[in-house]
């Protein structure tokens, strides 16, 4: 046999012999793993837009939600040293799961000179039916007062509604008129 031969049969032999050395060396579980992952959230989120197309294509809403809303509740994360502000935790303003709405936000609540601050108490039973006895218009009474508190009355941790007299669905600063320490 010449030499030529020879050394292109060895060097054939070593390819082949790396090709299969490469493709047992190789992972596969953890190419596998990656795929899976891959598709799997292709697919969850194809999913998941579809199931918001069907909610928000609903002849009838499922979860109906108001255009504008004016107040919103929510727990206070902190409080401004020079007075004029809190950040609050706010609630969904949708009930929609599969919307962008339906988490909590945090929302910074200004206050100006004619915020009106709030304590609501809930009235005794004695309360509730003296008001009933005297009340000749037929209006039902309410079970609740309200007791005006400073602004350095409210806590961290307190739980307020916060009332607008804009549309503040998506606003992240609120000018507040009225706040309600619950």
């Amino acid at each position: 046999m010449d030499h030529t031969r020879i050394s292109k049969i060895i060097t054939a032999a070593l390819i082949v012999a790396a090709f299969f050395a490469g493709t047992y060396s190789v992972d596969k579980a953890a190419i596998e793993q990656k795929g899976y992952d891959v598709g799997y959230s292709a697919g969850y989120k194809t999913a998941w837009d579809k199931a918001t197309a069907i909610v928000d294509s609903a002849s009838a809403p499922i979860f109906p939600q108001p255009k504008d809303i004016y107040s919103i509740s929510g727990k206070i994360q902190s409080i401004s040293a020079s007075g004029n502000s809190l950040a609050i935790e706010a609630d969904p303003v949708s009930s929609n799961p599969l919307s962008a709405d339906s988490k909590p936000t945090i929302r910074t609540v200004k206050i100006t000179p004619s915020t009106k601050i709030v304590k609501i108490k809930v009235k005794t039973p004695e309360e509730i039916q003296a008001m009933s006895e005297q009340n000749q218009t037929g209006q039902p009474t309410t079970p609740f007062s309200e007791e005006e508190i400073t602004f350095s009355q409210l806590k961290q941790g307190d739980v307020i509604t916060v009332t607008s007299d804009k549309n503040i669905k998506r606003e992240m600063e609120i000018i507040a008129l009225k706040i309600e320490l619950q």
